[in-house]
This record gives C-alpha cells, structure tokens and sequence, in this order.
C-alpha cells in the first residue's frame, strides 16, 4: 500500500484529549474529546465514560457544545462539568448511571470549571472566567465575578 503524506483536512478528523479524571473508586475514568464538525467550521467537546475493568466506553453528552472540565462527585455518583448550552458556559451535573444533565448555575457572566467539596454536599465554582477580582459586577445568585462561590445542592 502506497503511503501518502498528511493533508490539512486530516487535521479535521483528529480528536484531541482535554482533560480526564478518574472516579474516586479508581474504577472509571470521565474525559472530554473534541470533535470538528468541518461543514459548520466548529469544534465540539463531548464527555466520555471509560470502565477501566471491563473497557467499556460510552458517550455521556453529545450534541452541538463544548462540554468540558468534568469533576467526579466524592460519592461517584454525579458528574459536574461546564456547557457552552447557552450563551455562557454554566455548570451542569450529570447522574453516571444514567439521565438528563441538570443546570446547576445560571451566572450572567458565565461560570468557570465546577470543584467539589470534600463531603460532595457543596459545589464551588469560579465565575466570570477573565474578569478581575474586585468588580463590582454580580449576577443574579449575586457571584462576585472572579471570586470561588459555594452552591448548597
């Protein structure tokens, strides 16, 4: 078979890792995967689920966003991660075994990547990713734009 050298549009079908995390068990890994969708011209990031015993993957989320910084629950049993669904990214959280993700955050500004407290009763996040700490700038949860929040769940 003849080989050919790489092209540009081969670039297109690559899909690039941005960010893993295994699950507190040890025994699943979450990660987001870019795709390009060439006729649009627009990259997409989709969340995947890997069992590292059986070598299962599955898709978690798809469709036309960037979902992306995924942080396991301490319990395992949710996954919280930031969506570009509207016009900001907001933190969204997404049951393993299965479901719908539900809309955590609804920041004027937008929301950064989502950190679990340690008991997984609070989420805390950084809002207003770019803007300085000091603004006096709020939205309606009254987030201080730069500032970590916590959101009782």
């Amino acid at each position: 078979m003849a080989q050919r050298t790489i092209a540009p549009d081969d670039l297109f079908r690559f899909h690039f890792l941005q960010g893993a995390r295994l699950s507190p068990d040890g025994a699943k890994v979450v990660y987001a995967l870019t795709r390009v969708d060439t006729d649009a011209d627009k990259e997409y990031v989709d969340l995947w689920l890997h069992d590292l015993s059986s070598g299962d993957t599955r898709r978690l989320t798809g469709g036309d966003y960037r979902d992306g910084a995924p942080e396991w629950s301490p319990d395992g049993k949710t996954i919280a991660f930031t969506s570009s669904r509207g016009d900001k990214a907001q933190i969204y959280l997404l049951p393993v075994d299965g479901g719908e993700a539900q809309k955590l955050t609804d920041l004027k500004q937008g929301a950064g990547a989502p950190v679990w407290s340690p008991d997984g009763t609070q989420d805390r996040l950084h809002c207003g990713a770019g803007l300085r700490r000091g603004n006096a700038a709020r939205s309606q949860q009254g987030c201080v734009p730069g500032a970590a929040q916590r959101l009782s769940l």
